[in-house]
């Protein structure tokens, strides 16, 4: 990776993009198990698989001190790469596993935002500290942990969860807003993987066409940044529940949430190749966030209504898929206060990762290569 970071500094820039597009077209192998295991009567068995991501990236910076995205120099060439051990299979009948660990190391300046993240920099008051380590000094990170450990244990109509394990609500291809535990930012760019958090999961399947899903994640006060302590008030209780009503698949969530009790909603369907899809969700502070609010100079009793809406076309070539949305928050702020909000989600990492009102956007994406 250093050689390659040398030889990237050394190319023109806008050559940079043309040469990663030409290395992942040309080394693009099928995945598939390196390893598997299983019992003599065959009741369990394990897959152990491996996935390395390289990603890259450049970024000019406006010159100027700015304390709170923390700018150090004025262009940065950024590189993360992350390895995974992933291992699957089932541990008795109707009982299986997942296992992800990961390891991380790059350079990305803390002004590149959400851009590069990773697992490493995931921080949600959902997941414990001591599944994890890491450092990050000067831009340069390095790191280690579990992304997912857990169990499921399945029934006729209903399976139980219980571990580490990705837990999203989500329609959303951008402003994800109904996505409460570790939430992408629209600007991220490996959103393969789903952090998980600490959690416990039991859905059942009411209909074919329907079903319900309670979910508790454990929390964590982290009023001192040397403590993680589980807490059950910093904790979450939620109930979802789907159903497909004709050509529309709506969803409803309800719960409580680590500082805030909240309501949401969903909607989905295709019209031809167009998906259209809305979600959106009212929530008001239990009292636990006073500090938060104090720094945005917000009223407590100020409850939060975050919405998207969008439409996605996908073709069969290649999964070439284009999406455009918009999200409203009442709960951002304005440009010239862009810089205490930066200040309140450093101190509550687990809201959501935008600063604004409202935003729009477009994205595409295409498969170079079918896994």
């Amino acid at each position: 990776m250093i050689l390659a970071r040398h030889y990237f500094a050394w190319t023109p820039l806008w050559f940079r993009p043309i040469l990663l597009l030409a290395i992942m077209v040309t080394f693009s192998p099928n995945a598939h198990a390196f390893a598997s295991a299983h019992s003599e009567d065959a009741s369990s068995f394990a897959d152990f698989n491996g996935a390395l991501r390289f990603n890259a990236g450049y970024a000019h910076f406006n010159s100027g001190p700015n304390r709170y995205l923390q700018i150090d120099d004025t262009d940065r060439f950024m590189t993360t790469s992350v390895v995974r051990f992933i291992s699957v299979g089932t541990i008795a009948d109707r009982m299986d596993f997942e296992l992800d660990a990961f390891g991380v190391f790059g350079s990305v300046p803390v002004a590149a935002g959400t851009a590069m993240t990773h697992a490493g920099l995931t921080r949600s008051t959902y997941r414990t500290r001591h599944l994890s380590s890491g450092t990050y000094q000067q831009s340069v990170f390095n790191g280690y942990g579990l992304d997912r450990a857990f169990i499921r244990i399945t029934g006729e109509r209903t399976n139980l969860s219980l571990g580490r394990m990705p837990i999203n609500y989500s329609i959303a291809s951008l402003f994800a807003v109904n996505d409460f535990f570790a939430p992408f930012s629209a600007t991220s760019i490996n959103t393969v993987y789903k952090p998980g958090v600490d959690s416990a999961k039991l859905a059942i399947r009411t209909g074919d066409l329907s079903g319900i899903e309670l979910v508790a994640a454990m929390g964590h006060d982290r009023r001192h940044s040397e403590t993680d302590n589980v807490s059950a008030r910093h904790s979450a209780v939620l109930l979802y529940a789907h159903r497909l009503a004709g050509p529309v698949d709506l969803g409803l969530t309800l719960g409580r949430l680590a500082t805030k009790w909240m309501m949401g909603v969903s909607a989905q369907g295709d019209i031809g190749p167009i998906s259209f899809y809305t979600e959106g969700h009212f929530a008001y502070s239990d009292g636990t966030d006073r500090g938060l609010r104090k720094i945005q100079n917000a009223e407590e009793t100020t409850p939060a209504v975050q919405g998207t809406a969008g439409l996605r076309w996908m073709t069969d070539w290649r999964q070439l898929t284009v999406s455009m949305e918009y999200a409203y928050l009442s709960n951002g702020v304005s440009v010239k206060d862009y810089g205490r909000r930066y200040e309140a989600l450093a101190q509550h990492p687990d809201e959501f990762p935008y600063v604004g009102t409202q935003y729009g956007g477009i994205a595409a994406s295409l498969a170079l290569h079918p896994l």
